[in-house]
């Protein structure tokens, strides 16, 4: 193996390495963002974002871990660019257009604190209402 390919090897290796770290933030970014949507008043549930085939996927993988910590927001980034998605179900009681921009303020603000937006990054925050449904209190019965 020449100098050369030595170099390129080690270089394809430092940009996995780069990569995975990238990768395992996003994770936890995901599941800050997944506790953050789940702590607005008015959301009732969050719902797994991502397409629905590596989301069925996942399900089979989230019988392993605790549901609770699941990454269940889309983090996206590419090239100057981080897209947050989160799917939630929303309170009968509660107006859904507030809810929805209540959550998306509060995605954006955890975006921020986390400093998961680099300086020059476009951050763009979608919330979308999957279930308008009465909350349940912890005993089983409407909340309120």
């Amino acid at each position: 193996m020449t100098t050369d390919e030595r170099e390129a090897v080690d270089r394809d290796r430092a940009d996995d390495a780069g990569r995975a770290d990238a990768d395992r933030a996003d994770a936890e970014l995901a599941r800050r963002l997944t506790a953050t949507a789940r702590a607005v008043p008015g959301v009732v549930d969050v719902f797994d974002a991502r397409p629905l085939l590596e989301a069925a996927v996942e399900v089979v993988a989230a019988r392993l871990v605790d549901d609770e910590h699941r990454d269940l927001v889309l983090v996206d980034r590419q090239e100057g660019r981080l897209a947050v998605t989160a799917h939630v179900a929303t309170d009968l009681a509660a107006s859904t257009p507030e809810v929805l921009a209540r959550a998306a303020a509060d995605l954006r603000t955890a975006v921020s604190e986390a400093g998961a937006a680099g300086p020059g990054t476009d951050v763009a925050v979608t919330v979308r209402a999957q279930l308008i449904e009465p909350a349940v209190g912890p005993a089983g019965g409407a909340a309120g």
